[in-house]
C-alpha cells in the first residue's frame, strides 16, 4: 500500500496489521488531514482511491462510538475543501 497527501507535504502513511482468527484486517493511520491518494494490492487485485482526512477534532466520538453533531472545531473547519 502506498498514500500520497496531494493538498501539501506529509510524513507516509503507516499502515497497521492485524491477525484475528477469522483473517487479516488491516487500518491506515492518516499522519496528516487532507485529500489522499492511495493505492493498495492484494494479490492480483488493486485499488486505487481518493479520499478526505478530515481534522482529527472533526471525528470526535460519543461514549457508544457514533459520530457526534457537533464537532470541536468550527464547522468551516470541517468542511472538505472544493
Amino acid at each position: 500500500m502506498t498514500g500520497e497527501r496531494l493538498n501539501g507535504a506529509a510524513p507516509p502513511l503507516l499502515e497497521i496489521d492485524y491477525l484475528v482468527s477469522s483473517g487479516n484486517v488491516s487500518s491506515i493511520s492518516f499522519p496528516e488531514p487532507g485529500c489522499w491518494t492511495l493505492d493498495i494490492e492484494a494479490g492480483t487485485a488493486s485499488l486505487k482511491a481518493t479520499v478526505y482526512v478530515y481534522p482529527v477534532a472533526c471525528r470526535q466520538l460519543s461514549g457508544n462510538g457514533t459520530a457526534t453533531a457537533t464537532p470541536a472545531e468550527p464547522v468551516s473547519a470541517c468542511v472538505p475543501p472544493v
